[in-house]
């Protein structure tokens, strides 16, 4: 490969919708004729954010995507679910029921506990959080943010400064937790806010950058402006969660004074959404910027489609089976319609 290349993977956040993103990315590494495993040793710098971090982390650790793609196919359905009526009256610890989700008034009322949608309240609970916490520490194991194979970035809220972050591998002032464990920063970066409970390590307690970057396009791309400030050619690939609807869905669930609160999550919400489609358009419109910086040498791919809110629950933590199919039929396509230029793109990458 091109030394002087500079190559970036970004993988914007998104709840469940995030399993599009190892799927993509296997399909991608079949066309290169190499196994998930080996796809780090192709890129400098992977960004990501959220469930998108999380994806990151496995990449740049050399961990097979279709494991990764069973994360989600598995684990997705456990976490995103809540206890019924009766096992709430038994006072069960445990949820039986997969994808037993809440709806906007239900949520609501959970908020109001002061406590977040898919905290598991005990430590022995088979759903919420735990779950989660579980198969990332199996993921990751002892393993430190050094140990990763190459340069990750990924955003977080550290609320205990109150203030924006970025974890990072790379050694530099501007990244936090150079030497983490790689399941406490993603533990940290996963903490969707209203969905998942905020997590501390390091005497900092912190939440998922999504809102403050669900998109972190720019910031990968000032890394390795330092990782290889004389790189001559760039290549971005971008793989999104979608276009969906925004905040909780079921609206239709809660009475007249909650819709002030219903408001607010979907004004959150479309806060964070917005924030990748206005860096996506921008780099769509831009990049004449990096053709200037890196002499006309620049690739961009990007997968962004557009959910179909009319048939599907598009929530970040809608994880049922259809959904999933949906999803994954998402990603099938995108190989069929746009063949020649993912073809053409790979081309570019491994030049």
């Amino acid at each position: 490969m091109d030394i002087e290349t500079a190559r970036i993977i970004v993988l914007t956040g998104g709840g469940n919708r995030c399993a599009v993103q190892p799927r993509w990315l296997t399909k991608f590494c079949k066309l290169m004729g190499i196994p998930t495993t080996d796809l780090y040793k192709y890129v400098t710098a992977i960004g990501g954010t959220s469930g998108g971090a999380m994806n990151a982390c496995a990449l740049g650790a050399g961990l097979d995507m279709e494991a990764q793609s069973q994360f989600y196919a598995e684990k997705a359905k456990r976490i995103f679910t809540i206890r019924t009526a009766a096992e709430l009256a038994t006072f069960s610890h445990d949820a039986n029921t997969d994808s037993n989700k809440p709806n906007a008034a239900q949520k609501l009322a959970i908020l109001g506990n002061n406590t977040t949608l898919y905290s598991s309240p005990y430590p022995d609970s088979n759903y919420g959080h735990n779950i989660l916490y579980s198969a990332i520490e199996q993921a990751f194991g002892s393993m430190t943010m050094q140990d990763l194979k190459t340069n990750i970035l990924m955003p977080v809220i550290d609320s205990t400064h109150q203030r924006y972050a970025i974890f990072s591998n790379y050694h530099d002032s501007t990244y936090i937790g150079q030497n983490a464990m790689v399941s406490d920063a993603v533990k940290a970066v996963t903490a969707a806010t209203s969905y998942l409970p905020a997590y501390s390590f390091g005497g900092c307690t912190y939440k998922d950058g999504g809102i403050y970057d669900n998109c972190p396009v720019q910031k990968t791309i000032d890394l390795v402006k330092l990782i290889k400030p004389t790189a001559k050619r760039i290549c971005i690939l971008l793989i999104s969660t979608g276009e969906g609807a925004y905040g909780f869905q079921d609206a239709s669930t809660v009475n007249d004074g909650q819709h002030m609160f219903l408001d607010i999550i979907h004004d959150l919400d479309m806060s964070m959404y917005a924030s990748k489609e206005s860096t996506i358009q921008s780099l769509k419109m831009h990049q004449f910027q990096l053709n200037d910086l890196y002499r006309n040498n620049v690739y961009v791919y990007i997968f962004h489609p557009k959910l179909d809110v009319a048939n599907y629950d598009t929530e970040m933590d809608s994880s049922t089976q259809a959904f999933n199919d949906y999803m994954a039929s998402l990603v099938d396509q995108d190989f069929v319609d746009n063949a020649v230029d993912i073809s053409t793109f790979i081309g570019k990458w491994i030049l």
